[in-house]
């Protein structure tokens, strides 16, 4: 249960405020948003504080010890694992094209990835191109195609 929390504080983060916009229709894609969908990417400063500063911290800093690999494990076996792998994917094509949210969370994103899919090259931000790419097949509106049971490490490579 409290990996499912961590991991919806991640893939499923309600809305934070937008450095005082009231755009309604940025808020459009939060409501009704339900723990099996991703919720719209966000780049607003507090936004990326509070990712920065909490649980994406907290799983790069996991990525330091042997015990670790026991979280990630344990992470794996979540229901909402998937919408996960798809939020860290998300954020390192947003770093590739270079928005506020991207390049200071892409970062860690990666060396989370570089953990949980041992194989994977990511250890350098994507280019513009491969980002768009990614970003478009991890859409909130498509099945992820990274995601199956066989997650493939070169598809993003080639």
């Amino acid at each position: 249960m409290y990996i499912d929390v961590l991991i919806q504080t991640i893939h499923w983060t309600g809305f934070i405020d937008h450095d005082g916009d009231d755009n309604n229709d940025v808020f459009s894609g939060f409501s009704n948003c339900p723990p099996t969908k991703l919720t719209p990417d966000q780049d607003s400063k507090p936004y990326v504080k509070a990712m920065s500063t909490g649980p994406l911290r907290l799983l790069v800093e996991m990525t330091k010890y042997k015990f670790g690999g026991a979280l990630f494990k344990a992470m794996k076996e979540s229901e909402f694992y998937h919408l996960f792998l798809q939020r860290l994917l998300r954020l390192v094509g947003r770093e590739g094209i270079n928005t506020n949210d991207g390049s200071k969370l892409g970062p860690m994103a990666r060396k989370i990835l570089l953990k949980v899919l041992p194989g994977i090259k990511l250890e350098k931000r994507l280019d513009t191109v491969k980002a768009k790419d990614l970003l478009e097949q991890t859409s909130r509106d498509s099945p992820c195609q990274f995601l199956g049971a066989d997650v493939s490490a070169t598809t993003l490579n080639e």
